[in-house]
């Protein structure tokens, strides 16, 4: 316990002797309420011999701690102190032998409190590191420097001193026995090993015989069960369980077949009976004890038959006729008899009943033959046995008839049976079994068989389907139906059914499921709320047709016309003025049509155009009356109105009386006339247009360019500003500009003018520079020679404008800044010169403040409908022209029943104070200037003292008046009221009405009263009286001595209503009261502190949802569960169930038992779903984690999943709180679902992949003998391309990740693990497998470095050891050629050898630094990405950590220094150079930006292209071949990347991610096969080319001699350039 030494009143708010709190239902030592400043210590005596301490606490903090600069200081046996500021773990380990340990702790900080400046200590533990027994003085645990001395015959304190089936007992020091069943232990309870047949569990040895065995005592082993045992006791024969999936059921502790199937004792799954029987007892389904009930079916023997004359028919299931002829059959033809009628006179001969001897066929009957012989009868003959043909009745000659024939009457009949075919047998088989190919010596076969002849093989294949049930085949209904009962023709029932006998469910108890009785087959059981199987909804009753919910169907309701396919919207209404929403439709309420609905559910009685209440139709367009106006309301329709009212009828409303002379309701005024623009029309503020401010006595004041007079708005002419009642401005008054007196206007010549323009003159005037004037012309017809010379000299210039000089109408040279057009002979300007001339109206490099030059010509911004000289006249619709900057801007729109007016020149909206309409910026309007009426200027107002004003009305703030005081509300003062009950002090003394002591509230006092009480109440009387009914009364005897006692018992107060009583009163007085800290009998806690919500709240009770023990309060919070997505694997989404502490299961639950009460189901489709835990039965807390699959069957978008929990009671947390959610949810990403038939494509796609991998390594093995490592590092390079970009961290299609999974081989990890050779397994010391995202983890990544450089590491280690090993062969093999006797080969051996020579001498060459730079190349893409994971996810803290990122920062540093000094010359180490940079930088993208998916695939995009440009910029000096493929392998790599910016949009869509998934796939194996077709052009090239060549050289040889080589030239040539090259 510790100590206090120090503290100030900043500590112990809860009590001066609480220590302890709560945070976050954890229980630490100060704390909130608790230490902010003091100090405290704690001593301990260790007696016992230790050489170590372990101090460990957990230091917390209030979350404004370090902003107050404070800090935690503790110390241990008074050294120096040690200083903590931030929320962490401490540990301390101090070597200590000493029996003494002093440890103190203070809280410093100048501004510490205990609200959020405090601090805590949690988890505190004292570890003592005690010596060895026996061990006085030690260093360590295992060095002893003192010994003490014990008796080693009785003292064992080592475990080596004990026997084998001994463990040490520490207590006693002595060895003790194992129980029996342990071969090794840990003590009397704890196992290590365990004796046969005992396994260890944990620490316990316990029998563990699998399910299906049991334990034999007498063999001590564990022996299988009878097969037909599930599992036994005892005894192998003894069943106590059954498989109800083999149908069995136990009785007599036997398993036995259920009714209908039969033991074969051959296999433990017992046999269906045949579908006649109803039970059999085997060995064959045949062999029946009783039969179905069919008509004509019966049971013979053992067997159930049709009766005689039917057969069974398997495709109709019924007894059907024989023919006639037949008295059996096994089918209704002639020839399927198996014995004859007796009344027929016919016998069997074969599968045919024929006529007896002496009768012939007529009509199908048989007739008596004649006794005298009739040659037309041959029927009548009989055929003897010497072959000779009689009369019926004529005897025939004595006959031995041949072997295999039986003499009857001298005619010779074959013996059917004897297995000899003889006569007209076609078969004998020597039985007479049906379908087994031969019946009755003739051919018979099922109806399976497709011959039936002496080559038809036996079993014949079943035909399932075809109706017939027949060889292996327990049923066939003809179908292919799932569930139906037969299915594949094998019994079969619903995976809902619980009970399934002979493909017919008789139970059926999978939750949301019933059986039905008639079909016997599961149903949904609709009605009880689960939603499953085809049902679309369950709202538990399904009798209501307009519920959306109907026998489980969606159903829109009868008042809806169309409606979607799904139920659930209705689409359109049957009804005029209803709309549809959700399943039905709803009336259209306030759009003026009064909508009637046939169905009575929402017909209008009203509809006034608006949703406003109380206005005489509600916004449920129902009657309603004007609360305020309405006098006489019935049945929600106004009967009669108010005074100034009338009542208008049909609209249910009391309409303001205009014209009366009284301002009322809505009226803004009443001027009792009806003229216009006066300040009142319609008893409403009426002004004109310019008016900015109205009032009732007209308007006050004007827009902008009007002018004031006798409150009339005048518009002002002249001032350059265009307002309504203007055509124009111009601030002048030439009458011929076009505007004159502010109206549009031409000179009187003018015949046409449009807005002040002349467009056309009057007869004999023509228009000179806009003016229409005079035309020079003579009246009585004589043409002046002056004038006629100036009307040609204007002709003349309108035709050549702007000309200088002309000739005979060709003009020559023009004007300033004029050009010629020749062809034309104009004058024309020049647009842009700067210039303006008489063609232009602007030029563009001149500045125009608000018009807009275009092609030398003003023209007019947007919206502008007439433009003249780039000035608009006239905007178009909603539009308003402002004249200042020349600007058609959007005209605001105002309300005026809102208050806002338009001001049509600053296209503003204004408000008017005081028009009766609060406005937005208004508060309030009351038509008059009173300040403290409550409005004021359109704002609220009160008087000046009134202590708050809401909404204009004065308000008590709560604190203006004293208790027993009212607030007037209408003064803003406080008044009293006698006889309300309270005493309103200092006015009132008492206040009872009915007191005869209180009058007019003063108080006559009792005589025997000493003290009241505010409400003039005796609280105490004087001494020897008592309270009795509210009287002070004679007190019979003295029972305690304190008045403030409430609780007095025997003479001794047992609680007081006072926390302090004086020193003289204490003797018989036991302070008892809330707060004091110590709880009483009317107390469930007492924290010493008045705090709510701290756990204790101040009435000494539990605060919400806490739970007090021992005056220690915590809060509970319930078991919540949680939800959580994990991954998609093919069709099945993966989800973990877990909760938000630890749990455990309640008394007699089990795992099994909760996880069955576990359902989920997915909205609006059927899947799959199953639960399953790794976590042992939690009986004790634990971290519980479900894992929930989910599989789908058919695609679905942003599918939401809901999991049921039926009964939550199963989970509780550490205080036995049960957990309280029935249901949760969680929306989950759409799944990723294939088709079958894309399943199906898929898997053609990667088979074709997986050959061409194969292809792709043979070339790389051909091109590594020939030595063409380029083409090598091509095809790792695009395998390794391909690959990586499944770390494009986006949602993909199911058929491109499984289309990734052909390339997996490429990744060194994959690869290791496919040859069973994992490099770090085979080091110095074990490597840990660190973690990192999921995606690469499943690759067999790891963060820790070490990992990935090992694999590296040992692949150039190979290389090199290759390396060496080959340039030792080559070494061998050119010594042995050296000393090789030419002489003895022949001529092609001697070319064999040379060419063997040439590949030596050749791969001798080679340099490991070619090799290096192929592998460095191929291994590059693997050493980044081990390097980016290593750098984001490893722990660097640990051993290996420090290890990996010295490593890893130096291959890095190496890795740039060989980058930066490989050689720039030659253009072919520039693009390794750039090759090595794309790869580093795509490998950093990956793993650098897995985390923003559209900022990875936009770096890798861009990546690419820039390699592209590299290459194609150095094209020229690059292989021309290996560019192409690496330009072509790039571009593609860049649309790949732009595909997979189409998946990030898309990836809500899974149907569209499956045709992006196939596009990338086409994509990926165009890039593959086309690069394979390159390499492989690459490497057959130089053969073809020799082949080419050898053809050549060979056609030479042909046309010339043949030359000899002397002394083996040929070889002598090759052998003297021969030269032993050293390793």
């Amino acid at each position: 316990m510790f100590i206090l030494e120090s503290s100030t009143e900043r500590d112990f708010q809860k009590g001066v002797f609480v220590y302890w709190s709560y945070i976050e239902s954890k229980a630490v030592f100060g704390g909130k309420y608790v230490w902010a400043t003091a100090k405290f210590s704690q001593k301990y005596t260790i007696l016992k011999p230790h050489h170590q301490l372990t101090i460990q606490f957990d230091a917390i903090f209030g979350c404004n701690f370090q902003s107050g600069a404070g800090y935690l200081g503790y110390s241990i046996n008074n050294n120096t102190e040690t200083q903590i500021n931030l929320n962490q773990t401490v540990t301390i380990k101090i070597s200590h032998s000493s029996s003494i340990l002093y440890i103190a702790f203070q809280c410093y900080g100048q501004n510490n409190n205990v609200l959020d400046r405090y601090c805590a200590l949690a988890d505190y533990s004292i570890i003592v590191h005690y010596c060895s027994p026996f061990c006085l003085q030690c260093s360590n645990e295992n060095t002893c420097i003192t010994m003490d001395t014990y008796d080693t015959s009785i003292i064992k304190i080592d475990q080596s001193e004990c026997g084998p089936q001994q463990f040490l007992d520490n207590q006693y020091f002595r060895c003790e026995n194992c129980p029996e069943e342990c071969e090794a232990c840990f003590n009397e309870y704890e196992c290590t090993q365990c004796y046969y047949p005992y396994q260890l569990y944990i620490t316990k040895c316990i029998l563990m015989c699998k399910s299906n065995q049991h334990f034999n005592e007498l063999l001590n082993i564990c022996e299988a069960c009878n097969m037909k045992c599930k599992q036994c006791r005892n005894n192998k024969d003894w069943c106590i369980h059954c498989e109800e999936k083999h149908f069995r059921i136990l009785n007599l502790n036997q398993c036995v077949c259920q009714s209908g199937y039969y033991d074969d004792n051959i296999t433990p799954k017992c046999q269906v009976c045949h579908n006649l029987c109803i039970s059999c007892y085997g060995p064959s389904n045949i062999a029946c004890t009783q039969c179905i009930q069919l008509d004509k079916i019966q049971l013979n023997g053992n067997i159930c038959d049709c009766q005689d004359g039917y057969y069974f028919d398997y495709s109709q299931f019924k007894c059907d006729q024989c023919n006639f002829k037949c008295q059996t059959c096994f089918s209704s033809f002639e020839n399927s008899c198996l014995s004859c009628s007796n009344n027929q006179n016919r016998s069997l001969q074969g599968l045919q009943c024929i006529c007896l001897i002496g009768f012939y066929e007529l009509n199908d009957f048989c007739q008596q033959c004649p006794e005298t012989e009739d040659t037309q009868l041959s029927q009548c003959y009989k055929r003897c046995g010497n072959d000779m043909k009689k009369w019926y009745n004529q005897p025939c000659d004595q006959v031995t008839c041949l072997l295999g024939f039986e003499n009857i009457n001298n005619i010779c009949i074959p013996i059917c049976g004897d297995l000899q075919i003889n006569g007209d047998e076609e078969c004998d088989d020597g039985n007479q079994i049906i379908n087994d190919g031969c019946l009755n010596c003739r051919f018979q076969c099922p109806k399976q068989c497709n011959t039936c002849d002496q080559t038809t093989v036996f079993p014949c294949s079943d035909i399932c389907g075809d109706g017939i049930i027949t060889g292996f085949e327990e049923c066939d209904d003809g179908n292919n139906i799932q569930f139906d009962g037969c299915y594949e023709c094998k019994l079969d029932c619903q995976i809902q059914c619980t009970k399934c006998l002979r493909g017919q469910c008789y139970e059926c108890q999978t939750y949301g499921w019933e059986i039905n009785i008639e079909t016997l087959m599961c149903i949904e059981n609709c009605g009880d709320s689960i939603v499953i199987g085809r049902e679309e909804c369950d709202d538990g009753y399904n009798l209501d047709e307009n519920d959306n919910c109907y026998q489980c169907k969606r159903l829109c309701r009868n008042d809806c016309k169309t409606c979607t396919s799904d139920g659930k919207t209705c689409l359109d209404c049957q009804i005029v003025g209803f709309k549809p929403q959700n399943y039905f439709c709803i009336n259209i309420c306030g759009d003026g049509y009064l909508a009637k609905d046939p169905y009575g559910r929402n017909s209008e009685e009203c509809d006034d155009f608006n949703l406003i209440n109380y206005d005489g139709c509600s916004s449920t367009c129902k009657f309603q009356c004007q609360n305020d106006v309405c006098k006489v309301c019935e049945n929600r329709k106004c009967i009669e109105c108010i005074d100034h009212y009338y009542l208008d009828v049909s609209k249910n409303q009391c309409l303001e009386k205009c014209n009366d002379g009284i301002v009322i309701g809505k009226e803004k005024c009443d001027d009792m006339n009806s003229l216009l623009h006066d300040g009142c029309y319609n008893c409403q503020l009426s002004c004109q247009p310019s008016c900015l401010i109205c009032q009732i006595t007209g308007c006050q004041s004007c827009q902008i360019g009007f002018r004031l007079i006798l409150n009339q708005c005048i518009n002002v002419c002249g001032d350059g500003l265009i307002v309504q009642g203007e055509d124009c401005d111009d601030g002048n008054i030439s009458p011929f500009d076009g505007c004159h007196f502010c109206k549009f206007y031409c000179n009187p010549n003018c015949q046409l003018c449009v807005l002040g323009q002349c467009l056309s003159c009057y007869k004999e005037f023509v228009m000179i520079k806009g003016i229409c004037m005079f035309s020079f012309h003579n009246p009585i017809g004589k043409v002046n020679e002056n004038h006629h010379l100036f009307n040609q000299n204007q002709i003349s210039n309108s035709f050549i404008s702007f000309c200088r000089l002309q000739i005979n109408g060709i003009c020559l040279i023009c004007d300033d800044f004029y050009y010629l057009n020749k062809l034309d002979s104009k004058c024309e300007s020049r647009c842009g010169d700067n210039v303006i001339n008489n063609l232009e109206e602007c030029e563009h490099n001149l500045t125009y403040k608000i018009r807009v030059c275009s092609a030398c010509k003003f023209q007019c911004q947007d919206n502008c409908k007439e433009c003249y000289f780039g000035f608009c006249q006239k905007c178009e619709q909603d539009y308003l022209l402002i004249k200042q900057t020349n600007e058609c801007k959007i005209k605001v729109q105002c309300n005026p029943e809102k208050g806002l007016y338009y001001n049509d020149i600053l296209n503003q909206c204004y408000e008017i104070c005081g028009d009766g309409i609060i406005s937005e910026n208004e508060q309030c309007e009351d038509y008059n200037l009173d300040p403290y009426d409550g409005c004021y200027d359109c704002k609220y107002s009160c008087y000046s003292h009134c202590p708050l004003c809401i909404q204009g009305v004065c308000t008590d703030d709560g604190s203006t008046c004293q208790k027993g005081y009212y607030f007037d509300k209408e003064t803003g003062f406080c008044f009293n009221v006698c006889g309300d009950g309270i005493i309103a002090i200092p006015d009132e003394e008492c206040d009872e009405i009915n007191n005869t002591d209180c009058v007019n509230c003063k108080k006559i006092n009792e005589k025997n009263c000493k003290i009241f009480n505010e409400i003039n109440k005796c609280v105490a009387c004087l001494d020897n009286f008592q309270i009795v009914d509210e009287v002070c009364q004679p007190e019979p005897k003295q029972i305690c001595d304190v008045q403030s006692c409430v609780n007095c018992q025997n003479n001794i107060c047992i609680q007081s209503s006072q926390t302090q009583i004086n020193n003289q009163n204490q003797e018989n007085i036991i302070l008892y009261y809330c707060g004091d800290g110590l709880i009483n009998q009317n107390e469930f806690c007492d924290d010493g502190n008045f705090i709510n919500g701290d756990g204790c709240d101040s009435n000494c009770q539990p605060s919400l949802n806490s739970i007090c023990q021992l005056n220690e309060c915590i809060q509970i919070f319930y078991p919540s569960p949680q939800i959580k997505y994990i991954q998609q694997i093919q069709n099945c989404q993966i989800l973990t169930l877990y909760y938000d502490q630890y749990v455990k299961l309640s008394n007699n639950s089990t795992l099994e038992k909760y996880l069955n009460t576990l359902s989920g189901k997915v909205e609006n489709t059927q899947v799959n779903v199953s639960f399953d835990s790794n976590t042992s039965e939690p009986f004790d807390l634990v971290n519980l984690e479900i894992n929930i699959k989910i599989e789908y069957f058919y695609k679905i978008i942003d599918p939401i999943f809901i999991l049921n929990f039926a009964d939550p009671s199963i989970i509780l947390n550490q205080h036995d709180s049960k957990q309280q959610m029935m249901l949760i949810s969680i929306q989950l990403p759409s799944p990723n679902l294939l088709s079958i038939k894309e399943q199906s494509t898929t898997e053609s796609i990667i088979k074709f992949s997986g050959y061409q991998i194969q292809i792709i390594a043979a070339v790389i093995l051909i091109s590594s003998i020939t030595g063409e490592f380029q083409i090598i590092e091509n095809q790792i390079e695009i395998i390794q391309m391909l690959y990586y970009y499944k770390y494009i961290n986006i949602i993909k299609g199911q058929n491109l990740d499984k289309f990734f999974e052909t390339f997996k081989i490429i990744q060194l990890a994959n690869f290791f693990e496919y040859i069973g050779f994992l490099p770090q397994t085979y080091f110095f010391f074990s490597i840990t497998k660190e973690s990192s995202n999921s995606i690469f983890q499943a690759d067999g990544r790891s963060s820790n470095f070490l990992f990935g450089f090992l694999q590296i590491f040992f692949i150039l280690f190979i290389a090199y050891s290759t390396h060496i090993f080959i340039k030792i062969v080559i070494k061998f093999a050119n010594h042995k050629i050296a000393f090789l006797k030419t002489q003895q080969l022949k001529q092609y051996q001697l070319k064999i050898v040379n060419k063997l020579l040439k590949f030596l001498i050749k791969n001798n060459g080679n340099q490991f630094k070619t090799k290096f730079e192929m592998i460095f190349q191929s291994l590059l893409y693997e050493h980044v990405i081990n390097t980016m994971l290593s750098f984001q996810y490893q722990n660097y803290e640990s051993t290996e950590g420090k290890i990996s990122l010295i490593l890893n920062i130096s291959l890095s540093i190496w890795l740039v220094l060989y980058l930066m000094n490989q050689e720039t010359q030659r253009c072919i180490k520039l693009k390794q150079t750039y090759s090595c940079l794309q790869k580093i930088i795509f490998g950093i993208i990956l793993v650098g930006c897995f985390e923003c998916p559209i900022i990875q695939i936009q770096l890798c995009a861009l990546n690419e292209i820039f390699y592209f440009s590299f290459l194609y910029i150095k094209k020229n000096k690059i292989k021309q071949i290996n560019t192409y493929k690496d330009l072509f392998k790039h571009l593609t790599f860049f649309f790949m990347d732009m595909i997979y910016l189409m998946h990030e949009f898309q990836k809500k869509d899974p149907q569209q991610l499956v045709i992006l998934g196939w596009i990338q796939i086409g994509i990926m194996s165009s890039n593959l096969t086309l690069i394979l077709i390159f390499d492989l052009y690459q490497i057959l090239q130089p053969i073809i080319q020799k082949l080419r060549k050898g053809y050549a050289r060979v056609e030479n040889c042909l046309k010339q001699p043949k030359r000899n080589f002397a002394n083996h030239e040929l070889f002598d040539k090759g052998d003297s350039i021969l030269q032993p090259q050293k390793i």
